[in-house]
């Protein structure tokens, strides 16, 4: 029986997460990225990305829980993780909004 792979919403306020968003790959996960429109131009490694969306800041965090949400209408997110510590909170706010394991409020 075939596994499902796990989907993972990698979460990055700053350019970091190449290395993890590759082993995510090489272990089998569909992996998307969310990030500032700011580091479009980055060079990250789409080549192991199902797909990047840009915000053009995570300065709100109801901009950015709208947007994740409005994605999970068509992408079943397994887990939702900061690359940043910076980022930790926003994500704990979304797998509590999104009922996902992991750490919450």
């Amino acid at each position: 029986m075939d596994k499902k792979p796990v989907t993972i919403l990698v979460v990055a306020s700053y350019f970091k997460g190449n290395r993890f968003i590759e082993e995510c790959y090489k272990e089998g996960c569909q992996v998307y990225l969310l990030t500032k429109l700011s580091f479009k131009d980055e060079p990250w490694a789409r080549q192991y990305l199902i797909d990047v969306f840009y915000m053009p800041e995570f300065t709100s965090r109801q901009e950015v829980l709208n947007a994740v949400s409005y994605l999970a209408r068509n992408i079943v997110f397994d887990r939702i993780i900061p690359m940043d510590d910076y980022d930790v909170e926003l994500v704990a706010s979304l797998r509590e909004h999104l009922r996902i394991p992991g750490m919450g409020d």
